[in-house]
């Protein structure tokens, strides 16, 4: 689809530098900064989203002993008391001392939010390793972003499984918060 769009687009540069080249006249031009307003949207869009970075298998991934689709009664009873919070994203949000999990209509975990070093992914991160450790067992395919007020994370998407996983940072690029969830 990428390919495609950039095609069109300079398919249309060309065609327009072409027809102002033999008319000298204004309407060519406009051609020419149509694809340029639409391939700077794009840029702009597909690095502010993840439709541009390649899927990352992460099928079998958890966080400590949760997994995503997995029911909670299978683990509240390690968890504690929780306290419900109303979330757009979700059906229930629990929160628990260092964690948010997330709960669709069937009582399913949809959302993982993790803040304790105690819990680790299924490729041995957790919270305090530095980001770049994430690098190396996840891979190439991420990418980084910064939300206003939240701070810097790297992100990998599982396309196939409509998950995906953020590993949230400090300046220090420590890992403060560990974020897996479905991406729909």
């Amino acid at each position: 689809m990428t390919i495609l769009v950039l095609t069109v687009c300079a398919v249309l540069v060309i065609l327009s530098l072409v027809m102002y080249q033999k008319t000298k006249r204004k309407q060519p031009l406009f051609l020419l900064l149509v694809p340029l307003v639409a391939v700077m949207i794009l840029v702009g869009w597909g690095t502010s989203t993840s439709v541009f970075v390649k899927s990352t298998d992460l099928g079998g991934e958890q966080v400590g002993t949760m997994m995503l689709g997995q029911s909670i009664e299978d683990v509240e009873i390690q968890l504690g008391e929780y306290t419900q919070e109303d979330n757009v994203n979700v059906e229930k949000m629990r929160v628990y001392a260092s964690m948010r999990i997330g709960l669709n209509e069937q009582n399913e975990i949809s959302y993982l939010s993790i803040e304790d070093p105690d819990y680790e992914t299924s490729q041995g991160i957790k919270v305090g390793d530095e980001v770049d450790m994430a690098i190396e067992p996840y891979g190439e395919h991420y990418r980084e972003s910064k939300e206003m007020g939240m701070g810097s994370y790297i992100e990998y998407v599982d396309k196939e499984r409509n998950t995906r996983l953020q590993f949230w940072y400090d300046d220090t690029r420590h890992i403060q918060r560990i974020v897996y969830e479905y991406t729909d």
